[in-house]
């Protein structure tokens, strides 16, 4: 488990984050419902997860802009297929795939073939300690 310390250094992680994104909001980077979508795949992955601060906030950042190009229409991301096989191949793909579905399921979406690729990049990297 978690001793105090560590509690309040997430706890001031997640608020400098959610500082960032409110800032891409105000600036029209993001629209509202993306806020929103982002805040609830935080509020999921950080209860249940330890993952490392600086690919976390990346992650984060990453599915903001993912969001937003998927709600404008823009789906004309691709992945090289040398990397998507590197990530189908890597030791943390079914717990990436697992937490995609989650993330999927919590904010009511799926994602282009494209920008889903992106995130399981993400996803593992995240996996990876």
């Amino acid at each position: 488990m978690f001793h105090l310390g560590m509690v309040k250094l997430i706890i001031k992680s997640i608020k400098m984050l959610k500082k960032k994104l409110e800032l891409l909001k105000e600036s029209n980077v993001i629209s509202n419902q993306v806020y929103e979508c982002v805040i609830e795949i935080m509020d999921k992955i950080i209860v249940e997860n330890d993952y490392d601060k600086n690919k976390y906030e990346m992650f984060i950042l990453h599915m903001a802009m993912a969001l937003s190009r998927v709600f404008n229409g823009d789906d004309n991301i691709n992945m090289d297929d040398c990397i998507w096989n590197d990530i189908k191949n890597s030791e943390y793909f079914e717990k990436t795939d697992e937490l995609y579905k989650k993330i999927c399921k919590k904010i009511s979406r799926s994602f282009p073939e494209g920008e889903k690729k992106y995130i399981y990049l993400h996803l593992n990297n995240l996996m990876n300690k």
